[in-house]
């Protein structure tokens, strides 16, 4: 483990003097660790490609765009440029292996679990990246040329 957190990539652009530009979702998850773990997210999914794209890809770049490269903390765990999304990636990959042991809904039939499988796989996909949101919250992320970005706000608009 310890050799894949030296390998991260997280500055897909230079900062130019002290502001970082907003990246687009797939410039941001088109680093090799964020690859990797997107591919763990594909291989521990049953879904077909173009279904994984629309329903697990398309989110995963909206939700990079959203966080950008914002620590997922100030001095405790992935607090570094782009450590949110970093850690938000790995905890998705640790939610889906933990779901692969349960069959859902408990209590149903197995012709019900087996037709609802990868609903349920989606909803532990989108519980588990938004397991942290609210951090967003208690930041204050100072955009260019003056103002406050706020998570309402949507995507970061510029340099911040």
């Amino acid at each position: 483990m310890l050799k894949l957190l030296k390998k991260k990539s997280v500055l897909a652009k230079p900062i130019h003097d002290g502001w970082l530009d907003p990246l687009s979702g797939s410039d941001l998850l088109d680093q090799p660790y964020r690859r990797q773990m997107v591919k763990a997210i594909w291989d521990l999914t049953s879904l077909t490609k173009p279904v994984f794209r629309s329903f697990i890809e398309a989110p995963l770049e909206r939700y990079a765009e959203l966080v950008q490269r914002l620590p997922a903390s100030e001095s405790h765990h992935h607090a570094y440029v782009g450590g949110m999304l970093d850690h938000s990636l790995e905890v998705v990959n640790y939610a889906l292996r933990i779901r692969q042991k349960y069959l859902l809904p408990p209590g149903a039939t197995p012709e019900a679990q087996s037709a609802a499988s990868e609903r349920w796989t989606v909803a532990v996909v989108y519980g588990a990246l938004l397991h942290d949101i609210a951090k967003l919250f208690d930041v204050d992320i100072h955009i260019q040329n003056g103002g406050l970005w706020r998570i309402w706000h949507g995507p970061i608009p510029r340099p911040y």
